[in-house]
């Protein structure tokens, strides 16, 4: 097993507890986003998962946004988004991390820089229904899904109403794969995050909204992205 592929949350557990913990599994349906009226890249993620957002959306920005889900890896991330630093194609670069990965095929990446080039990988044993696609300005993926539809969902909000808010959209993105079934598990949790396309030092992260354990996380979701602008 990849020690890579165990997730802590606080202190580091023991070589032991390492040993014996299985490789994180986080089915889950989301997409990576850029704007092109803003310029600012986005990751959006929902699954029955808890604190899906702490372990799917990868941001950096100037370079650009990278999912890993499934079996997820964080080090498959930051690998994919340092070669995409280097001027690397999201696509060269997924297929460059995942030809070194020995578990490759329970992997789902997804990727886009800020040039709006765009990547995915779904491995041939990521649990079905497993599904991607690229749209114009995004691309979604999902695993462990009620059909391919929520994907397909996904892409079709996302891609549409570019006069709304980019953070708005993402999640509404989200709701249109729930609407589909989603999770075919359910619901647990879901998250946003937005960076800036160029690097821009004077500028940080434009949103980054988790709603980790909850009946209806993208209602959640909804509620705290108001708040945010309502500036309360």
């Amino acid at each position: 097993m990849d020690a890579a592929d165990v997730q802590s949350h606080g202190d580091h557990p023991s070589p032991a507890l390492r040993m014996r913990t299985p490789p994180v599994i986080s089915n889950t349906f989301s997409l990576v986003a850029l704007d092109p009226a803003t310029g600012l890249l986005g990751s959006a993620v929902a699954s029955r998962y808890f604190a899906v957002g702490a372990a799917v959306p990868h941001l950096r920005q100037g370079v650009g946004a990278f999912n890993t889900q499934s079996c997820h890896n964080h080090r498959l991330a930051l690998q994919g988004l340092a070669l995409m630093e280097t001027g690397t194609d999201p696509q060269t670069a997924i297929g460059m991390v995942v030809a070194e990965d020995k578990q490759r095929q329970t992997r789902q990446l997804l990727a886009l820089d800020g040039r709006g080039r765009k990547g995915v990988w779904t491995g041939a044993e990521c649990n079905a229904v497993a599904h991607h696609l690229l749209g114009e300005t995004c691309v979604a993926a999902g695993n462990l899904l009620a059909g391919e539809a929520v994907v397909e969902a996904m892409v079709r909000a996302m891609d549409s109403e570019l006069d709304t808010p980019f953070g708005l959209r993402l999640i509404r993105a989200l709701q249109a794969g729930e609407r589909e079934g989603g999770d075919r598990r359910g619901k647990q949790s879901a998250a946003i995050v937005t960076v800036p396309a160029t690097l821009n030092v004077w500028q940080s992260d434009y949103v980054d909204m988790r709603v980790d354990d909850s009946g209806d996380p993208l209602a959640d979701l909804v509620r705290l992205y108001e708040k945010r602008w309502s500036g309360q």
